[in-house]
């Protein structure tokens, strides 16, 4: 094993230390988009039901790998308060003037079984259905009010500082202020092709990492790499870029919402013992 891989599996275990001493305390939230994209995907062809026990496999795999009971399931949705995906569904369309706001998917074939997934999320895993953001703005905050766990796939959430888990990869993540500042503003410049948010032009994760090299200075730097790039009316253009990569970390949400799954083992019933898995959804304040 070589040294890098060695200073890897400790800060692994260092920070799933961190997680088991937060003992009760410790709350996943969770990208429901990720894991309702990728399930309507898989089962595309094949439904018959199969979408359902992916994603109960899916939930019970992250609580086992996190050793974390607790979770809140975000879902993104309309601004009309619709609880399915679509388009023009939070504020980010209304800001991006440059170019459209994923304006790249408009030709996209949705997966036929997503709201099936959905659906499933919402009446059996208690999923909050973000109203007019994103599940990555409801993380954010989540994650800033609550210091929860970010629990997910994407990587534009870790300009939030905090604790991350990629339950495909299994990796856990670190994320200090200084870090979550850096890649804030590296994104600034790059913008998002996936979301087609344009940035500075020619600008790749490279270039955004020779500008852009400490928290304190991150904003200037930004701000006098645009002027640079874009001329003397850059301020407009930066303002729009920041806005639209930027995680809103002020989402109104009802944060007592709760899924938690657990094992009873040989409970006593009158007529003997039992073996059973029990779904469970609570209300709590947290």
């Amino acid at each position: 094993m070589t040294k890098s891989k060695i200073m890897d599996t400790i800060k692994q275990l260092r920070i799933k230390k961190q997680v088991e001493d937060l003992g009760d305390k410790a709350i996943l939230a969770v990208d429901g988009d990720i894991i309702a994209y990728r399930t309507a995907c898989v089962v595309e062809d094949h439904w018959e039901g199969a979408g359902y026990d992916i994603v109960n496999t899916t939930i019970s795999q992250i609580m086992e790998n996190t050793g974390v009971n607790k979770m809140r399931i975000y879902l993104s949705g309309k601004s009309d308060g619709t609880k399915y995906p679509a388009k023009k569904q939070n504020f980010r369309y209304d800001i991006a003037k440059t170019k459209p706001y994923k304006g790249n998917r408009a030709n996209m074939k949705r997966p036929q079984f997503l709201n099936h997934i959905y659906d499933y999320l919402i009446e059996h895993k208690n999923a909050i259905v973000v109203d007019g953001y994103e599940a990555d703005d409801a993380i954010a905050t989540d994650m800033t009010f609550y210091e929860s766990i970010h629990c997910g796939i994407d990587k534009d959430i870790l300009q939030i500082p905090g604790l991350h888990y990629n339950y495909v990869k299994e990796e856990w993540i670190e994320v200090t202020p200084e870090d979550a500042e850096i890649t804030l503003y590296r994104q600034v410049l790059m913008g998002d092709t996936s979301d087609n948010i344009p940035g500075l032009p020619r600008f790749g994760i490279k270039t955004a990492e020779a500008h852009i090299t400490k928290a304190e200075s991150a904003l200037s730097d930004a701000l006098d790499t645009y002027k640079k790039v874009i001329g003397a009316d850059y301020m407009g253009y930066f303002l729009e870029q920041r806005a639209l990569v930027e995680m809103v970390k002020n989402v109104p949400l009802n944060f007592t919402r709760i899924y938690t799954e657990k094992l009873h083992a040989f409970e006593e019933y009158p007529d003997g013992f039992i073996d059973f898995d029990e779904e469970e959804k609570l209300e709590v304040a947290l």
